[in-house]
C-alpha cells in the first residue's frame, strides 16, 4: 500500500521528481514496476526516465553504503531455493501471475509468461499514451503482474482506485472484472488485518487472565 501511495503521488509530481520516487519504489518491488521503463519510453518522459534511474540508482547507492554487497551475494545464491519454497510453503497456489497460474495446474510456466508479457507489450504500446493519473498507475502494475513470473493478489492493490472509478462509472456486469479485481486486492488485506487484530486482541486477554494465577 506504501508503494502504491507513493506511485500515485509521484504521479501527480513534475516528471524528474516522480522518476526518482518511481525508481526508488522499483527498488523495493521490481516486478511490479518492470514495465515502467517501457512506458515512459512510449510516452517519451525523457526526464520521468532520467529520475528513475536516479532514483534507483541512488537506492543502490545507500543500501551497498548501509549493507555492503554480501545481502546481493546472498540473494543470488538464495534464487535457485525461492523457486522451490515458493512451491513447498505453497504460496503457489495464491500466485496470480499467468506463469503461475499454469505453474500451479501442473503446465510449464514459460509459454504462459512469455504470453503474459506479449500482451503486457501490446497493452503498453496502445495505451500508454491514452491514460493518466490512477489509470497509467494500473497500466505500470497490471503489465508488470502480466510479465512477472510471480505477483500475490495484495500487489494488485495500486489497480484498486482506478477499478473503483470504472466501477462507478459503469456499474453493472460490465464492472464486474473491475469489481473482482477490486475484491482480490482489498479483501485479503482486510482478512489478514482482522486476522491480525483478532490473534493481538486474543493474546491481550491470555495474558491478562494469567496475570492473577502467576500472582
Amino acid at each position: 500500500m506504501l508503494i502504491g501511495a507513493a506511485m500515485l503521488f509521484a504521479l501527480r509530481g513534475p516528471p524528474f521528481v516522480a522518476g526518482r520516487v518511481i525508481g526508488i519504489a522499483a527498488s523495493i518491488k521490481p516486478q511490479l514496476l518492470v514495465m515502467a521503463p517501457l512506458i515512459m519510453i512510449v510516452r517519451r518522459v525523457w526526464a520521468m526516465l532520467g529520475g528513475s534511474m536516479v532514483g534507483g540508482l541512488s537506492a543502490l547507492a545507500v543500501q551497498l553504503a548501509l549493507q555492503g554487497i554480501q545481502p546481493w551475494i546472498e540473494w543470488y545464491r538464495a534464487l535457485a531455493a525461492f523457486r522451490q519454497a515458493v512451491i513447498d510453503q505453497n504460496i503457489i497456489m495464491n500466485a496470480i501471475t499467468p506463469a503461475a497460474l499454469f505453474e500451479r495446474n501442473g503446465f510449464d510456466p514459460r509459454p504462459a509468461m512469455v504470453a503474459g508479457i506479449i500482451f503486457a507489450l501490446f497493452a503498453v504500446v496502445r495505451m500508454s499514451r491514452r491514460v493518466e493519473g490512477i489509470d497509467l498507475a494500473a497500466l505500470i502494475v497490471g503489465t508488470g503482474i502480466l510479465a512477472s513470473p510471480y505477483a500475490l493478489p495484495h500487489d494488485t492493490i495500486l489497480l484498486a482506485p482506478a477499478c473503483a472509478t470504472y466501477i462507478l462509472a459503469k456499474p453493472g456486469v460490465k464492472a464486474f472484472p473491475a469489481m473482482a479485481i477490486f475484491g482480490g486486492a482489498l479483501v485479503p488485506i482486510a482478512l489478514s488485518a482482522i486476522a491480525i487484530w483478532t490473534s493481538v486482541k486474543r493474546a491481550g486477554q491470555q495474558d491478562g487472565s494469567a496475570a492473577p494465577v502467576s500472582a
